[in-house]
């Protein structure tokens, strides 16, 4: 049985950030780097056990992405994988260790209530409507070729 991803609200805002950033910065790299987090986090959920774990507990592990020097936190319960942050590794290296406790509440699900086998895709989709929503409420303009 797989656990269902769930993120933490200050993940999510460090995710779509991150995404924003690379995209300002040339055109399609903020898609990499959404589509390297979202193959991260198909791995965490195929294999949680997969981080590198950095808990006295063995409970909260982080994952490096591939490409990007960024990492995923995450603490493992016993009904849910929970994303405690996607943070840079130079500005914010000890992310995890020091704010775990406080961050381990998630906030929204990135999978239904009910546990339900699927293909890897599903999960990328539903992350991409999620931050998709979230990023469609800022009242920044839209680049060229989306008009």
């Amino acid at each position: 049985m797989t656990r269902p991803i769930r993120s933490s609200e200050p993940a999510s805002d460090e995710f779509r950030e991150a995404v924003r950033w690379y995209e300002a910065r040339r055109a399609g790299l903020g898609g990499e780097f959404f589509d390297t987090v979202a193959e991260t986090l198909a791995r965490i959920e195929a294999n949680p056990e997969i981080g590198t774990t950095i808990s006295a507990d063995g409970q909260t592990r982080r994952a490096l992405l591939v490409k990007f020097p960024y990492q995923v936190v995450y603490r493992l319960r016993p009904t849910e994988i929970v994303i405690v942050a996607i943070a840079h590794l130079k500005r914010r290296p000890g992310t995890g260790r020091t704010e775990v406790e406080h961050r381990v509440r998630p906030t929204f699900s990135l999978e239904p209530r009910a546990s339900v086998p699927r293909s890897d895709g599903r999960l990328a989709r539903r992350l991409l409507a999620v931050v998709s929503r979230r990023v469609a409420s800022f009242d920044q303009p839209k680049p060229a070729e989306f008009h």
